[in-house]
């Protein structure tokens, strides 16, 4: 029988999380429906809002920092997996594009995600249960 409490850590490795969250990413079709509700914001001049809002979602979800260290999260790990280019995501890109995003497209943008994650996974809608609270931070408060 192993004592777990004599155990101790060496070190640690992410495996497959990036990758996972591209496969979702993908399965939803998250890029193109954000970009058909937001009209294709931000496709001329660089990502569209689409592909803004999944490299930010995924880099908050796997390491989790300001959006200054977006381009660095992406080169070191989202190159292997898509051809989204690091070096056209800034922490000042990011926020220019998704302020133009208005309340209406937020919403349709929500509710063809919702409809396509119900679709795909074959989820039920009976209950929905969305956790809103946010306990990583880095806003010096």
């Amino acid at each position: 029988m192993a004592d777990l409490g004599a155990t101790r850590t060496v070190g640690t490795r992410r495996i497959g999380d990036i990758g996972a969250l591209i496969w979702v990413s993908e399965q939803l079709d998250l890029i193109g429906h954000i970009d058909r509700a937001c009209e294709n914001l931000g496709a001329s001049e660089g990502p569209s809002e689409g592909e803004w809002t999944v490299a930010v979602a995924i880099q908050r979800a796997c390491a989790a920092g300001p959006k200054c260290n977006l381009a660095d999260f992406l080169e070191g790990s989202v190159p292997r997996l898509s051809c989204l280019l690091s070096n056209r995501f800034s922490g000042q890109g990011f926020h220019r594009v998704a302020q133009q995003v208005t309340d209406t497209q937020l919403e349709q943008s929500q509710v063809a995600i919702s409809k396509a994650s119900v679709a795909r996974f074959e989820l039920s809608s009976d209950v929905l249960a969305f956790d809103t609270t946010n306990f990583d931070t880095h806003i010096s408060t």
